[in-house]
């Protein structure tokens, strides 16, 4: 069964993704579906949602991209992120930490690493 992206990727250096080396040049970027795993090196990655939700991955950092296409859910299983979450969006960020801890699914949770990418402008919401 083939899955509908949600999401795309992009970073000024290398990456993974799905565990393959992602070389940039003259890819601006990938699309990314429900399982997809980002992991940076040297540089963040930008990670843009079809609502208009963005998440900047850190250098140093991994995340897998799990839940639904209606509703993505973004572990962040190594490292930080800075987000933004529009509002009405079904995005919701969390850590592995906070997933192995038994927290409860519903609701916006993210570790205290991560915080949002700007502030939020009117019609905009972000995570707690």
């Amino acid at each position: 069964m083939a899955f509908s992206p949600v999401a795309t990727v992009s970073s000024p250096e290398p990456f993974t993704l799905d565990g393959r080396s992602v070389t940039v040049a003259g890819v601006s970027s990938l699309p990314l579906v429900v399982g997809s795993e980002v992991a940076t090196s040297t540089a963040p990655a930008l990670l843009f949602f079809a609502d208009g939700s963005s998440v900047k991955l850190a250098a140093g950092s991994r995340a897998k991209l799990t839940g639904s296409e209606t509703q993505p859910k973004l572990v962040l299983l190594a490292g930080s992120l800075d987000y933004k979450v529009v509002l009405g969006s079904n995005l919701s960020v969390t850590s592995l930490d906070l997933e192995r801890k038994g927290k409860p699914a519903a609701g916006r949770i993210v570790q205290p690493a991560a915080k949002p990418l700007t502030t939020p402008r009117s019609g905009e919401e972000t995570l707690p």
